[in-house]
């Protein structure tokens, strides 16, 4: 006897449905699993490409950075560059472009597939990919709550909201769909609405959300304490991705220690120097004074591979590297001009003399 199953087939490849590994939309049709994963994030092959052009981009940033601090005094006083040098910037030039071309590939494929799998999207299971468009779409078009009628503010924004809900038999079109303010759609629904329109707003979140975009601009990883509420908390280290505003503001990164992708609250995560003034700060005013006393500084030093040393350097002036401020001196420990990062001393004193010059680990 042929099961339900062995009788139908998957929409979308219109090949049949020979086990029960499919998925069920809201009208009833039918998907392989595969089907089903691939119309709920077409662009996911895109994501991955994206990701390793980074994680490339940023270990030959990473290496142009050695080469370029490398250089003699003389090379980096007259911007002189190596042939290794040069091969570097070529190549980082190379996958910018690379970068930029997949993102723009990626638009427009992401754009014509949610408009092909729109009908599927009518009856997604739970939110669908073009949520958003759709919730834009019949706010723009009514302009107002249905219920009080009152326009958009600054506090006072505009949802869509499902007539019947998914729950119930509802589905993601038009027909279903109404336009409530934020305090009337409170009132429809047991949960609270707002909390997260309050986190946002709210400066120290707005500083986070500040950070982490910076450091996927820069493609820079960041560390963090993260507090899930179950386990101790523990220093994460990631790549982050991108920052999704599906309940509640979070972070999708790679964790740079299981090389894992995950998705951090960021409610939970901690930055250090958010908790009060950036000590970088503190430092540069110190090394500051420390010029205009004609004076040295000595402090312990942490390079980008994490190698401590105690060294005194004579401060001469401020420069940018890569965006970066750094102090360019004259260091006692290598007996040769230097840039250093101010951000990566620590316990900085202004002395006379040269102190203990020793490299720690």
């Amino acid at each position: 006897m042929k099961t339900m199953s062995d009788e139908i087939q998957c929409k979308y490849c219109q090949q049949k449905i020979e086990s029960e590994n499919y998925r069920v939309l809201l009208d009833g049709t039918r998907l392989h699993l595969k089907c089903f994963e691939y119309i709920a994030n077409p662009g996911k092959e895109f994501e991955s490409k994206i990701e390793n052009i980074q994680q490339s981009i940023n270990e030959v940033r990473r290496q142009l950075y050695i080469e370029l601090n490398s250089r003699s005094y003389f090379k980096k006083l007259f911007s002189i560059q190596t042939d290794r040098s040069n091969e570097l910037q070529t190549e980082y030039d190379r996958l910018i472009s690379h970068h930029k071309r997949l993102l723009d590939e990626s638009s427009i494929f992401n754009f014509k597939k949610l408009t092909e799998f729109e009908e599927y999207y009518d009856y997604w299971p739970h939110r669908p990919l073009d949520w958003e468009t759709r919730s834009r779409s019949i706010r723009n078009k009514i302009g107002q709550c249905e219920k009080c009628y009152r326009k958009e503010t600054k506090k006072r924004k505009l949802h869509a909201h499902h007539k019947i809900p998914i729950s119930q038999g509802g589905n993601h079109l038009e027909s279903n769909l109404k336009v409530l303010c934020n305090y009337c759609h409170r009132k429809e629904h047991s949960h609270r609405f707002g909390k997260f329109k309050s986190d946002v707003t709210n400066k120290s979140f707005q500083k986070k959300i500040a950070r982490v975009e910076k450091a996927i601009q820069n493609g820079k990883k960041l560390t963090f304490e993260y507090n899930n509420g179950r386990q101790p908390v523990e220093e994460i280290t990631i790549i982050p991705l991108n920052i999704t505003y599906v309940n509640g503001v979070s972070v999708r990164g790679i964790d740079d220690e299981l090389g894992k992708k995950k998705i951090y609250a960021l409610k939970r995560m901690a930055f250090k120097k958010l908790k009060g003034r950036d000590e970088s700060q503190d430092n540069v005013a110190l090394i500051k004074k420390a010029m205009r006393e004609d004076r040295l500084i000595h402090c312990t030093y942490r390079n980008y591979e994490g190698i401590v040393s105690e060294r005194t350097i004579k401060p001469l002036n401020f420069s940018k590297f890569q965006n970066t401020m750094v102090v360019e001196c004259y260091d006692y420990l290598r007996k040769t001009k230097r840039s250093f990062r101010p951000s990566r001393m620590i316990d900085l004193e202004i002395v006379d003399q040269p102190g203990k010059q020793k490299r720690k680990s």
